[in-house]
């Protein structure tokens, strides 16, 4: 080889070991006592190494440096531990100041390994895939990659199910209308309304793709040798949009396809002005395009022109024939346990039966799977008291007190008794 090649090959060895050997060489000169933004100013000047930190954490800092020899590594790792810093030194040779408990990673971690069908573990034989919680960011945009599974018992069937259950993490309740796909066999599933989900495919290494309205959404490989269950829990995922802006006497985006069918949240009835500030499920059922009352004392409403009668009124699934309590003057409906309700006033489903004017489909809150919940409040005319807990697992309790004492008021015997039909209240 000649000595040209060699000393190519020697100056090229330099610029890629330079950072390297900058860092563990002695410092030209002692900069013990002086304060760290002017020793990064000398560094930077003299020797060509840029340290990148945030001002506060070294205003007050100065540099330790031992008599005698002194490299920078020394001398950085001598100042920035005693405060709970360190450092990390990149590629390129710039140096960061971090926090002493924090680990960079310079490059992405590999991929899940893809284990091929005929190389699958045995029934009974143990796999080197380790399941580990997986934590994440719910304000990161994409999907989220869960660690590599490997699910049911491999006893030579071709074919197996895939079921299990979706779940929101915060709360516990079923996620309803989550979708469940295998875009490899070009497969998927809807959850029911309890979160439950089902599939049939062959065995083999695959990856599902779990997505839901409002949700973030999870890629999970798995490797499936049998008949087994997957739970997942989603959480709520959070995505910045750019600025709105609307004007008056744009044509109104179509929000439901379905004619003749009006829904209220307990949010919006209570915005709505309200008798002594007691939201009313029905009177404000009254705001609804073609639903009217033939009268201020009544208690019903009509529904185009259709008789009181001719209403079905459901409180989770079940017939209400009397809606109203104190003259129709309040409502027996409790808007502290109300969900949401769904007025149909024409294309009414036939699970309904044959009601002729509307069907008033009310909903009510579910219960808390998590943690405990207790509050209340007194207003004009009554006081109330609601409890909230996980009871059993899988299960959820709801309960709720409540008692007037506008009646109580009256000096008359008779009303106080409760000749005035006292309130009642349904749950």
């Amino acid at each position: 080889m000649s000595s040209s090649s060699l000393l190519r090959m020697s100056w090229w060895g330099c610029l890629l070991l330079s950072p390297m050997c900058l860092i563990s060489q002695e410092l030209p000169q002692s900069y013990g006592g002086s304060s760290f933004p002017a020793f990064a100013r000398e560094v930077k000047t003299q020797m060509g190494i840029p340290l990148f930190y945030i001002p506060e954490w070294v205003d007050s800092l100065t540099v330790q440096q031992a008599a005698g020899v002194s490299s920078l590594a020394d001398v950085l790792d001598a100042t920035l531990q005693p405060v709970g810093l360190g450092w990390w030194r990149s590629p390129s040779g710039a140096i960061y100041l971090l926090p002493a408990a924090t680990r960079l990673q310079s490059s992405l971690p590999p991929p899940p390994r893809h284990i091929p069908t005929q190389n699958r573990p045995q029934a009974g034989e143990a796999s080197d895939i380790a399941l580990v919680d997986h934590q994440y960011d719910p304000a990161r945009r994409g999907p989220i990659r869960m660690p590599p599974r490997t699910l049911g018992l491999d006893n030579g069937q071709t074919r197996a199910t895939l079921s299990g259950y979706v779940k929101d993490e915060a709360s516990g309740s079923a996620i309803a209308g989550a979708s469940v796909q295998v875009e490899a066999l070009r497969i998927g599933a809807y959850t029911d309304e309890t979160g439950y989900f089902a599939l049939s495919m062959p065995t083999g290494s695959y990856e599902l793709r779990f997505r839901s309205f409002g949700k973030g959404e999870i890629i999970q490989p798995l490797i499936l040798r049998g008949d087994a269950e997957l739970n997942m829990e989603m959480r709520d995922a959070i995505k910045e949009l750019d600025e709105v802006l609307i004007e008056a006497e744009r044509q109104r985006n179509v929000e439901d396809v379905q004619m003749g069918v009006s829904q209220l949240s307990i949010q919006a009835m209570k915005q709505m002005p309200a008798l002594m500030g007691e939201v009313d499920v029905i009177k404000s059922a009254l705001l609804l395009p073609g639903v009217q009352t033939v009268g201020e004392g009544s208690g019903g409403f009509n529904v185009r022109g259709g008789a009181v009668d001719q209403n079905l009124i459901l409180l989770q699934d079940a017939p209400v024939f009397n809606p109203n309590h104190l003259f129709g003057f309040f409502s027996a409906f409790n808007p502290d346990v109300i969900s949401e309700f769904e007025l149909y006033k024409s294309g009414i489903p036939a699970k309904y039966g044959g009601r002729i004017s509307s069907v008033f489909d009310i909903r009510m809150k579910e219960g808390n799977r998590r943690k405990y919940e207790v509050r209340g409040g007194n207003q004009s005319c009554h006081g109330a008291t609601e409890c909230r807990r996980p009871d059993r697992p899988g299960q959820r309790f709801l309960c709720r007190g409540w008692a007037q004492h506008l009646l109580g008021l009256d000096p008359e015997t008779a009303t106080r008794s409760g000749a005035a039909q006292q309130p009642r209240r349904l749950l």
